[in-house]
């Protein structure tokens, strides 16, 4: 196989990233290593999942159930109370790296210290294929610019400097305000309307194939206190 250095710098790692995160709070595992968490300072997806990770620390894990039907297994919601509100990570990761349709599913965060009617989602944020930062606009300026990659190495890479060769890197670094500029963490455009029932909080909603929403839920329309890196 080819090798994958620095990590994935795609769409996929990140809901692989939520995905294995979850897994190991569930498993109680109290240190996983992660290094190469940028491609050359710039955030990819992963950067930003580690990121929402690490700003939801001190709250209060939450009971989340959701799915439909046994096929949702790969959706899956860390979810959390910090500061009066709920913070919540959602993620749908499937392994196969071909992009399937969108899934409909619903989230049902449950025994909660509140739950009315007025609560909101008051900020949210996006990955996704759409959303995922500048690795699709580097292959395609290496396409256009005539310029082959390594064999050797994956197309994914979020290193840039051994599977790229002189040729791509100059053209990396050229390039590299413009990716940064593509690799902020983008708005949710429309934030899901909730249902308060009895101490939980309810929605719909649908997630594309390998993708993360983070949002914030507060008793008002009040901005919550996580500021991601570089949103806009």
């Amino acid at each position: 196989g080819k090798t994958n250095v620095g990590g994935d710098a795609t769409e996929w790692a990140a809901s692989w990233m939520a995905a294995v995160s979850d897994k190991a709070y569930r498993l109680g595992l109290s240190n996983i290593y992660q290094w190469a968490t940028t491609s050359q300072s710039i955030p990819n997806p992963r950067t930003h999942v580690l990121h929402l990770l690490e700003s939801m620390q001190g709250g209060s894990r939450l009971k989340v159930t959701g799915g439909e039907d046994k096929t949702d297994s790969n959706i899956g919601c860390l979810a959390g109370f910090r500061r009066g509100g709920f913070d919540l990570l959602i993620y749908r990761h499937e392994p196969a790296r071909l992009q399937t349709g969108p899934r409909r599913t619903r989230i049902v965060l449950s025994n909660l210290p509140f739950a009315r009617n007025d609560c909101v989602v008051s900020k949210g944020f996006i990955i996704d294929h759409e959303h995922a930062g500048y690795h699709q606009q580097l292959l395609k300026d290496l396409t256009d610019a005539n310029i082959p990659h390594d064999p050797a190495y994956s197309e994914y890479s979020a290193a840039v400097l051994k599977p790229l060769g002189p040729n791509g890197q100059e053209l990396f670094l050229n390039n590299m305000q413009d990716y940064r500029a593509l690799s902020k963490l983008d708005k949710l455009s429309t934030l899901p309307r909730l249902t308060a029932k009895e101490n939980s909080l309810s929605f719909e909603f649908e997630m594309a194939g390998h993708s993360v929403i983070y949002l914030r839920i507060d008793e008002s329309a009040s901005e919550g206190s996580i500021t991601p890196v570089e949103t806009h």
